[in-house]
C-alpha cells in the first residue's frame, strides 16, 4: 500500500524554495562566468590572429620594397 504524500508545512516549503533559488542563482552565476571566459578567449584569439596577419603583411611589404629598391 502506498501512503499518500503529506504536504510540506509552509515553513518547510519556504526553506525548500529558498534553497532551490540559491542553487539556481549559483548555477546561473557559474554559467555567466563561463560565458564571459569564453568571450574573453575568443577576443584574445581574434587579437592574436589580427596581429599575426598584420605581421605577415608587414613582412611581405618589406620584402617587396626591398626587391624594388634593388632594381
Amino acid at each position: 500500500m502506498v501512503e499518500p504524500e503529506v504536504p510540506l508545512k509552509k515553513k518547510d516549503q519556504v526553506s525548500l524554495d529558498e534553497e532551490m533559488a540559491r542553487n539556481l542563482e549559483a548555477q546561473l552565476q557559474d554559467e555567466l562566468i563561463e560565458e564571459e571566459r569564453l568571450t574573453r578567449q575568443k577576443e584574445e584569439e581574434a587579437t592574436i590572429a589580427l596581429i599575426e596577419s598584420w605581421e605577415l603583411w608587414r613582412s611581405l611589404y618589406v620584402m617587396i620594397t626591398d626587391e624594388e629598391n634593388k632594381v
